[in-house]
């Protein structure tokens, strides 16, 4: 593997665990099962321009996430009105 820093016993010992999750059908993500298609999904979402830190805030604007919520609360109400 390029890249790898680890010694050659650790190389293969992980490849052995890679090899024992794939032949059982184990993978910890889907993107391992078909990974042309995982990278056509995130090429789509990254393209609308959706976020990819798995539902992870990373801005804390409380007050103007508040409002937000406050507007769809109203516009609901004024919809089932």
């Amino acid at each position: 593997m390029p890249g790898f820093a680890g010694s050659r016993h650790e190389q293969l010992e992980l490849f052995r665990e890679f090899a024992e999750d794939f032949n059982t059908v184990t993978m910890p993500h889907e993107k391992y099962y078909d990974l042309e298609k995982w990278e056509m999904q995130e090429y789509e979402r990254k393209k609308r321009g959706e976020a990819s830190n798995g539902g992870v805030r990373t801005t804390f604007d409380d007050e103007r996430e508040r409002e937000a919520e406050m507007r769809r609360e109203r516009d609901a109400r004024d919809r089932a009105a």
